[in-house]
């Protein structure tokens, strides 16, 4: 039993009628994507094999594509919010993105993406600055994309302006080797994309160390993917506090080995779920869809753990409060009619492996169906 006042915030929560039905309603907490790319669309023929095969593409589509940013943006938003997606944690490429949660009356953290490889110190302060002026206090973040797309300066800047940050680390191990020793892929489409400083030198550590060594880890500091972590890595972001995002969609798509999800687990870390973008998962934007993707790749989490994954720590690692049902919440949550389980530990099992759509979604306490635009 939930009662609610007239804002939609909840304020009690009693025992249920504690019916056995072998079918039963279930409210679950909004689900939160934790890393998604609301401004990219899919790209037809997208290669899958080799990741910076596939970066080209999405370069080459953002030069090419005569989509209006809004309209992607809102569109994508729609189709995530429909399956249940009621918080973000966004890669803002375009500067878009955080108007358009506001107006869709989601919650949600934009982080606004900063590149550079050849930023200096100077530079960087600029372009941090002009990254956060005039963004909305609650959904502000900042995206260093990753350790071959911005520079040490660049990086710092970004640490220096105490807004919440998200990073791509550890994704590939190309990105591994560019790191290590300057070359592979990743080396050849920066030069071919003439952004390969002269004279600029690996390293020669992981990229967890480069991180690190640039005060970028900790609380605060979201690590996208983290693949592929090198010996010591998983010490340093569990030391650190270092919230980490997968996203089971993409380790599909690219055909990737297990991430350390449980391994991770294992030391505290906290740990929660993303999309990524429709350019890399063929199941969209559903976050229902990921948890099932996740039981797949690691059969032996709890359901629980993996309903947890992608509600409470989700909101958790973005610093919002979402993802969960409690006293001074406002309630944003699913509702799932007709649930083929008599207990709790069965419904939570269906939930996370069957992906189904819910029947309807609740926002500020009250009920809307999932079917009509929200936008």
């Amino acid at each position: 039993m939930l009662e609610v006042d007239a804002s939609g915030v909840v304020v009690e929560i009693g025992s249920g009628s504690g019916s056995a039905d072998d079918h039963a309603e279930v409210l679950i907490p909004g689900l939160v994507n934790a890393h998604s790319h609301l401004d990219l669309e899919a790209i037809e023929g997208a290669p899958r094999a080799e990741f910076t095969a596939w970066l080209r593409a999405v370069i080459a589509q953002r030069r090419t594509s005569d989509a209006g940013q809004r309209t992607l943006i809102e569109r994508n938003l729609s189709a995530a919010i429909a399956t249940g997606t009621l918080a973000f944690g966004d890669i803002d490429g375009t500067g878009a993105t955080a108007e358009a949660m506001l107006v869709a009356g989601v919650a949600g953290r934009a982080y606004r993406e900063v590149l550079g490889l050849a930023v200096d110190e100077t530079r960087a302060e600029a372009l941090v600055g002009e990254a956060r002026g005039g963004r909305a206090v609650e959904v502000d973040g900042l995206s260093p994309h990753a350790p071959y797309s911005v520079s040490p300066a660049l990086l710092r800047a970004a640490v220096r302006s105490n807004a919440r940050l998200a990073i791509h680390l550890a994704e590939t191990e190309e990105e591994v080797r560019f790191l290590r020793d300057g070359t592979g892929p990743l080396a050849s489409l920066l030069a071919d994309l003439g952004v390969l400083p002269d004279g600029w030198a690996p390293p020669r550590c992981s990229p967890v160390a480069w991180a690190r060594a640039q005060g970028a880890l900790g609380p605060r500091v979201l690590l996208v993917h983290l693949q592929h972590p090198c010996s010591g890595d998983l010490d340093l972001v569990a030391s650190s506090g270092s919230p980490v995002v997968v996203c089971p969609g993409t380790v599909r798509w690219f055909d990737r080995g297990v991430p350390p999800v449980e391994e991770l687990c294992r030391r505290g870390v906290c740990v929660c779920l993303g999309t990524d973008s429709v350019a890399s998962n063929e199941g969209g934007l559903d976050m229902m869809a990921e948890m099932a993707s996740l039981r797949r790749l690691c059969p032996s989490l709890l359901p629980t753990a993996v309903l947890t994954m992608a509600t409470a720590r989700g909101g958790e690692a973005l610093g919002l409060p979402v993802g969960r049902i409690m006293v001074g919440c406002r309630l944003d949550a699913l509702a799932f009619d007709d649930v083929p389980a008599g207990t709790t530990e069965g419904a939570t099992d269906w939930l996370t492996a069957a992906a189904p759509s819910p029947d309807r979604l609740v926002t500020g306490g009250n009920p809307c169906s999932p079917n009509v635009p929200t936008l």
